[in-house]
């Protein structure tokens, strides 16, 4: 299981350019999350929300895969610094070599081990929403049904910080649990382990 550090994505959020072009069908910023994560029953804008910024295409760096190493991935959040009551939205980005796929998070489980992404949260930050999740493709196979993700694809969840949040850094933890497939062959569940370091300011 890899331990990889991650920065958050202060570049893009800051306009300072360098976003790419990721993540294609993945719904935007703009038309989901600042319409629904980012505004409360009343329809008001809540704290930390920013339509101008898409989280769906902001440039993560990724190493790439190889047959060696089909998967890898990456993650950022859209501020690493956050003052008590903000929301924050972290994104994971991932890439399977050519021919290689992972299954879907919510495909059959009969073929296949469905891919997990397991939060573990700091004190003072809550998960009030689900995953947001890419497209899948289904497909048949000799043992069933099959629903995957290949190629370069996103997975994204808006994150609460509590107004009661202690100021100070924190420390986002996300471990994503795979199974790497071929058209040939099929490697042991895997996991890879994500740290994404926040900061906690004062206003």
């Amino acid at each position: 299981m890899r331990r990889i550090a991650i920065i958050g994505w202060i570049g893009c959020v800051a306009g300072l350019g360098g976003c790419g072009t990721l993540g294609k069908g993945l719904p935007t910023w703009e038309n989901t999350f600042a319409k629904t994560f980012f505004r409360s029953s009343d329809g008001k804008a809540l704290a930390g929300s920013d339509s101008t910024s898409d989280p769906a295409t902001v440039d993560i760096p990724v190493a790439p895969p190889t047959e060696q190493n089909p998967v890898t991935v990456g993650a950022a959040v859209s501020r690493t610094r956050v003052v008590p009551g903000e929301q924050v939205v972290l994104v994971v980005r991932c890439q399977t070599a050519e021919r290689w796929h992972i299954y879907a998070v919510d495909g059959p489980v009969d073929v296949g081990v469905p891919t997990q992404l397991n939060l573990t949260l700091p004190a003072g930050m809550t998960q009030p929403f689900p995953w947001q999740l890419p497209d899948a493709v289904a497909a048949a196979s000799p043992l069933g049904e099959i629903s995957t993700y290949a190629g370069d694809f996103r997975f994204l969840i808006p994150l609460q910080i509590s107004p009661t949040a202690p100021l100070g850094k924190m420390e986002l933890q996300c471990e994503v649990a795979y199974q790497a497939c071929s058209d040939s062959t099929c490697l042991a569940p895997g996991s890879q382990h994500l740290v994404i370091p926040l900061t906690v300011q004062s206003r």
